[in-house]
């Protein structure tokens, strides 16, 4: 009997690491919908927001925005580098240098091909997945930020958009920027509303093998409460 529970153990700790990755944090997916959109003419500024995961975990799958403003500007986004960043927003951020205030978890750029382009008036979702291997261990309170490294195109204006709602975890009441041309600045900021100020983010991790084994001694557990019933 001691060596079959063991058996069933290690073969639920298996399953549970097999089919483990999980979306933490949503407002991308239906109901969800475009809310507000945000963009500068300093193509590299940073737009980030805070957020509430449903668990923490290795980063594994990422959705975010890119939107090509079509004020003061007719071109569109060919390719660009995007670079991601994660922060420990434990203790929360409220002013000051962000990068400076929070720790940092871990950072990754994504190469972006827009294909035939983002047209001026124009936003799309970016998703990138298999991306555990960079080790990101994510907490549950999350802040992330994104900035436009380099692109091409000739677009002169670029930013972010908001979405409705959360569907999976729970955001914040605030977003956050920082740019470095006039007017120069940094700091939460919020849409009018009724907008949303929840930019749009998907966020899946794998939960840490703690965690996993956990859930499979629990899947175990309750088993056998079936089985002895």
């Amino acid at each position: 009997m001691n060596i079959r529970l063991t058996l069933l153990a290690a073969s639920a700790v298996l399953a549970a690491t097999s089919a483990s990755a999980q979306v933490v944090y949503d407002n991308l997916s239906a109901p969800s919908a475009l809310s507000a959109a945000t963009s500068s003419t300093d193509l590299n500024t940073i737009y980030g927001d805070s957020m509430t995961l449903t668990q923490g975990g290795i980063l594994n799958g990422l959705g975010f925005t890119v939107f090509n403003s079509s004020t003061g500007n007719t071109l569109p986004v060919l390719t660009a580098v995007i670079r991601l960043s994660f922060y420990n927003n434990t203790t929360p951020y409220t002013t000051g240098d962000l990068q400076s205030v929070l720790p940092l978890l871990g950072s990754i750029d994504f190469n972006v091909n827009f294909g035939t382009g983002l047209n001026a008036g124009f936003f799309t979702t970016v998703s990138g997945t298999g991306l555990a291997t960079a080790n990101i261990n994510l907490t549950q309170n999350l802040f992330i930020t994104q900035q436009v490294i380099s692109s091409t195109g000739g677009s002169t204006r670029l930013g972010v958009v908001s979405f409705t709602q959360d569907v999976v975890g729970t955001g914040s009441a605030a977003s956050w920027y920082r740019q470095s041309t006039s007017p120069a600045g940094e700091g939460l900021f919020a849409f009018a509303p009724p907008s949303s100020n929840n930019l749009g983010y998907r966020v899946e991790v794998v939960p840490e093998p703690a965690t996993m084994t956990l859930l499979a001694l629990g899947a175990l557990a309750a088993r056998r409460r079936r089985k002895n019933s």
